[in-house]
């Protein structure tokens, strides 16, 4: 089952990222993990599959335009020699947006969608992924836009 938690264009739900620009969210969509997989223990290959499979449901559904950014997130591994390796328990999909554009002066907007895993659903986002995403290169990663 995929969660709509928020959507809305004056999200309440901000975060200040390096630079000091202020990214609000926007919508953020949440499901678990695993929710398709039923048999066999998540692996490395599984994981590339559920990463992809998350993009193409940001591609998809998400309103805004560029390409998702996966935000990293630890895995926990099995016994050595074993392939087991599983991510946190519920993906999420955020869509940030900033009053400020990121490169075109001409647009007043930018966006981006982010990508992340965390082990419970949000919010709050996971303080190991907030770091994360206070860290993203803003210019780099969000489209410039206008209503």
């Amino acid at each position: 089952m995929t969660v709509l938690v928020a959507c809305q264009p004056t999200a309440t739900y901000s975060i200040a990222i390096a630079g000091g620009r202020l990214l609000h969210l926007h919508s953020l969509y949440q499901t678990r993990t695993y929710k398709g997989l039923l048999a066999n223990r998540p692996n490395r290959e599984s994981n590339k599959r559920v990463i992809a499979d998350a993009f193409e449901l940001a591609r998809e559904h998400l309103r805004f335009m560029g390409l998702p950014q996966l935000i990293p997130s630890p895995t926990m591994n099995g016994a050595p020699g074993s392939d087991y390796e599983r991510l946190p328990d519920y993906l999420c999909i955020g869509e940030f947006t900033s009053s400020q554009p990121a490169r075109d002066l001409d647009k007043p907007y930018s966006s981006a969608v982010l990508v992340w895993f965390q082990d419970s659903f949000a919010p709050p986002i996971a303080a190991e992924v907030l770091k994360e995403i206070r860290d993203v290169d803003w210019a780099r990663i969000a489209q410039d836009w206008r209503w």
